[in-house]
């Protein structure tokens, strides 16, 4: 059996699409670190944001009816995000997410999930630019170093 090029060139095609579709980037910290991220549905009276920042810390606001802001520590396991609340001023809150590009993806398995949003799996938190970071960064300081 001969093949001709237009189905030799099909071929080689296609098997190059295989091999890119899994050789994506693996996630970094920067990819995540110093970004904010909005849950794709309503929080409690507002928006729930997750504030992960660069010196490894994150913050989040289920809305503006909550009267907790969460405060912990973070940590990137390959595209798997692990927050960990701080227990001395918060609950012992473990929650996991799937990092895909500027998305951060609800993983329910071994997750205590939020306080007031019961967030199911596979729900979305997305990046968006932020509007203050300073003044943001300054105020979160203030609640995860008071004891």
């Amino acid at each position: 059996m001969k093949m001709n090029f237009r189905n030799g060139m099909t071929a080689l095609l296609s098997a190059a699409a295989v091999l890119l579709a899994g050789c994506s980037h693996p996630v970094r910290e920067g990819d995540v670190a110093g970004k904010s991220y909005l849950y794709e549905k309503e929080g409690v009276g507002g928006s729930f944001s997750i504030q992960i920042n660069a010196d490894g810390t994150f913050d989040y606001y289920e809305g503006n009816l909550s009267n907790y802001i969460g405060v912990g520590e973070w940590e990137l396991d390959g595209d798997t995000l692990l927050l960990a609340d701080n227990e001395e001023v918060g609950y012992p809150l473990v929650n996991y997410f799937k990092v895909k590009g500027d998305e951060l993806i609800f993983l329910p398995e071994n997750s205590s999930n939020f306080i007031y949003v019961k967030v199911a799996e596979g729900e979305r938190f997305s990046a968006v630019p932020l509007s203050d970071e300073k003044t943001h960064q300054q105020t979160v300081t203030a609640v995860y170093t008071k004891k």
